[in-house]
């Protein structure tokens, strides 16, 4: 049986590292919850805001905004609906969950408010 998401990321010492660090940060948003799908977890407050996908030695998040995030930190925008995007950033160290990342997850959660 394959492992789930959080297994997944808990094998991982970088992911883990990484997810407990991400995890404070979405903590001083407000109320949320993680769901666990198949091979990620989304972060919702009554609707998903915020993905994460387990990978080697990393975490890919993707961020639902209302408009593209221009940046070399992102490595993928799709527009998804009229005002909905999808932007992806693969985080390798927890010094990338940073102030940055944190106005990106304000800015996803708010969308949910």
């Amino acid at each position: 049986m394959a492992a789930t998401a959080i297994e997944r990321i808990q094998a991982d010492d970088t992911a883990r590292e990484i997810f407990e660090i991400l995890q404070g940060a979405l903590a001083q948003l407000g109320g949320h919850e993680i769901e666990e799908k198949q091979g990620s977890l989304h972060v919702t407050n009554g609707r998903a805001f915020l993905g994460i996908h387990p990978r080697s030695g990393a975490v890919l998040l993707n961020l639902v905004t209302n408009e593209p995030i221009v940046s070399e930190r992102i490595r993928k925008t799709e527009q998804v609906s009229k005002n909905r995007w999808h932007n992806e950033i693969v985080i390798r160290t927890t010094a990338e969950v940073d102030a940055e990342l944190a106005g990106w997850l304000r800015q996803a959660y708010a969308l949910t408010t």
